[in-house]
Protein backbone atom coordinates (compact mmCIF):
# COMPACT_ATOMS: atom_id res chain seq x y z
CA UNK A 1 0.00 0.00 0.00
CA UNK A 2 3.06 2.33 1.04
CA UNK A 3 4.66 1.76 -2.65
CA UNK A 4 1.57 2.64 -4.37
CA UNK A 5 1.01 5.81 -2.12
CA UNK A 6 4.25 6.97 -3.07
CA UNK A 7 4.29 6.27 -6.69
CA UNK A 8 1.03 8.43 -6.78
CA UNK A 9 2.52 11.10 -4.67
CA UNK A 10 5.46 11.23 -7.40
CA UNK A 11 2.69 11.23 -10.56
CA UNK A 12 0.66 13.85 -8.73
CA UNK A 13 3.99 16.45 -7.80
CA UNK A 14 5.19 16.02 -11.57
CA UNK A 15 1.42 16.62 -12.44
CA UNK A 16 1.46 19.94 -10.42
CA UNK A 17 4.64 20.93 -12.01
CA UNK A 18 3.36 20.72 -15.64
CA UNK A 19 0.28 22.48 -14.38
CA UNK A 20 1.78 25.63 -12.93
CA UNK A 21 4.89 25.83 -14.96
CA UNK A 22 2.41 25.83 -18.11
CA UNK A 23 0.20 28.91 -16.11
CA UNK A 24 1.24 32.26 -17.20
CA UNK A 25 2.69 34.86 -14.97
CA UNK A 26 0.69 37.56 -13.24
CA UNK A 27 3.39 40.35 -13.46
CA UNK A 28 3.26 42.98 -15.51
CA UNK A 29 7.11 43.45 -15.51
CA UNK A 30 8.87 46.70 -16.22
CA UNK A 31 5.95 47.72 -17.81
CA UNK A 32 4.77 48.32 -14.28
CA UNK A 33 7.58 50.22 -13.22
CA UNK A 34 7.24 52.55 -16.07
CA UNK A 35 3.53 53.31 -15.79
CA UNK A 36 2.33 51.47 -18.94
CA UNK A 37 -1.42 50.64 -18.18
CA UNK A 38 -2.42 47.24 -19.37
CA UNK A 39 -5.03 47.47 -22.33
CA UNK A 40 -8.52 45.70 -21.74
CA UNK A 41 -8.80 42.88 -24.33
CA UNK A 42 -11.82 40.60 -25.05
CA UNK A 43 -9.34 37.81 -23.55
CA UNK A 44 -8.57 39.96 -20.47
CA UNK A 45 -12.40 40.32 -19.70
CA UNK A 46 -13.28 36.51 -20.01
CA UNK A 47 -10.39 35.08 -18.02
CA UNK A 48 -13.10 32.87 -16.67
CA UNK A 49 -14.15 31.09 -19.67
CA UNK A 50 -10.59 30.24 -21.04
CA UNK A 51 -8.08 27.60 -20.82
CA UNK A 52 -5.83 29.71 -18.32
CA UNK A 53 -9.47 29.53 -15.72
CA UNK A 54 -8.94 25.99 -16.31
CA UNK A 55 -5.47 24.93 -15.61
CA UNK A 56 -5.92 27.43 -12.48
CA UNK A 57 -9.10 24.74 -11.48
CA UNK A 58 -7.16 21.66 -12.15
CA UNK A 59 -3.93 22.69 -10.26
CA UNK A 60 -6.25 23.49 -7.21
CA UNK A 61 -7.68 20.03 -7.79
CA UNK A 62 -4.39 18.53 -8.08
CA UNK A 63 -2.97 20.29 -5.17
CA UNK A 64 -5.73 18.97 -3.21
CA UNK A 65 -5.12 15.51 -4.25
CA UNK A 66 -1.53 16.06 -3.17
CA UNK A 67 -2.25 16.99 -0.25
CA UNK A 68 -4.79 14.17 0.83
CA UNK A 69 -2.56 11.55 -0.31
CA UNK A 70 0.26 13.21 1.94
CA UNK A 71 -1.80 13.10 4.92
CA UNK A 72 -2.32 9.33 3.77
CA UNK A 73 0.81 8.67 3.56
CA UNK A 74 1.75 9.90 6.70
CA UNK A 75 -1.62 8.13 8.67
CA UNK A 76 -0.35 5.02 7.37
Amino acid sequence: METVLIVVEFILAIIMIALVLMQQSKSDGLKGLTGGSSQESFFAKNRGRTGEAFLKKLTVIVAVLFAINTIAMNLI
